[in-house]
């Protein structure tokens, strides 16, 4: 009887000495469904998500704003270069065209570019650099952008797969996965 109490005792105070302190913070500071966040340092971060949402904090995270985003687009990805220039991308579900947003100014304003049907991408899925000049945006139905000047102006690539390209990571300038 006295293992099993001191079992007991145990399981109860390693439960609560080792248990960190949570805070629910839905609705607050949203209710909209959130897709990608990005931190460009441990205090600047952003967040997006359905109806063109952005957000961003200047705390770690420990307190969020709207950002205006122009949109009302379905944001997938957040991508920050520096601390200034970033992008998102998403779809518009009125034109079911791809949609990428790009700030100069950490967020203030943004400027938004659509890439209709032309290219078939229906919805623009990631945003990813790796570097300042290069980068690449993930698309339906295996296509895929690619910019060479930070995001000025973006080269398409049909890569002739039928799969959706959901997420891009690079372990090097060689490397993709």
């Amino acid at each position: 009887m006295r293992n099993i109490l001191l079992a007991i005792s145990f399981v109860l105070i390693s439960g609560t000495s080792f248990s960190q302190t949570w805070q629910w913070s839905n609705p607050d500071p949203t209710s909209n469904d959130l897709s990608s966040c990005y931190f460009v340092d441990e205090n600047i971060g952003y967040a997006v998500g359905d109806a063109g949402l952005i957000m961003k904090t200047s705390d770690g995270g420990i307190s969020w704003r709207s950002l205006n985003s122009g949109t009302k687009a379905w944001l997938k990805s957040v991508f920050f270069i520096n601390e200034l220039k970033g992008f998102c991308t998403g779809v518009d579900w009125n034109s079911f065209d791809g949609v990428l947003l790009s700030t100069e100014n950490g967020g203030t304003t943004w400027d938004i570019r659509i890439f209709d049907s032309t290219y078939n991408t229906y919805k623009i899925n990631q945003v990813f650099f790796i570097d300042p000049n290069i980068g690449f945006l993930t698309c339906y139905n295996g296509k895929l952008f690619k910019t060479i000047n930070g995001g000025i102006d973006w080269e398409y690539f049909d890569t002739e797969l039928s799969f959706n390209f959901n997420s891009i990571c690079f372990l090097d300038s060689n490397t993709v996965w």
